[in-house]
């Protein structure tokens, strides 16, 4: 792998993976492609594509015990289950640091974690779209 970096760099050539496996491309491309029907829809940053398609992300706290009513005017609880809440929130908005840094100054959670978009719901609506 890296000796195919850099005779990538040396001799500044581009490798063009044509695959379906998602997880391919989020490991592996800078650059995302997608053709739909022989014409170009997308054409650009990985990233770039999420913010577009998706900004959202979505985080999971668990509570010791009864769960506190959370409110938040940048992020809306979609879930509940149990001692553990889901929030969703626009990271062009807010980043998770800030809303974790806003939710733990008036509640006590026991553990969190965080959910990026999922690519294949990324892509199925790019070919929803077109």
């Amino acid at each position: 792998m890296c000796f195919c970096e850099y005779e990538i760099q040396e001799f500044q050539t581009t490798i063009i993976l044509t695959t379906h496996d998602l997880d391919d491309i989020q490991q592996l491309c800078d650059r995302i492609i997608i053709i739909n029907h022989g014409q170009i829809v997308e054409d650009g940053s990985l990233q770039d594509l999420i913010k577009r398609i998706s900004p959202y992300r979505q985080l999971i706290l668990e509570f010791y015990d009864e769960v506190p009513e959370i409110k938040h005017e940048k992020a809306k609880v979609i879930k509940q289950e149990s001692s553990r809440v889901w929030l969703q929130f626009d990271n062009t908005k807010i980043t998770a640091a800030d809303l974790i840094s806003d939710l733990s100054a008036y509640n006590t959670f026991k553990d969190l974690s965080l959910e990026e978009p999922n690519i294949h719901d990324i892509i199925r609506e790019v070919y929803t779209e077109t």
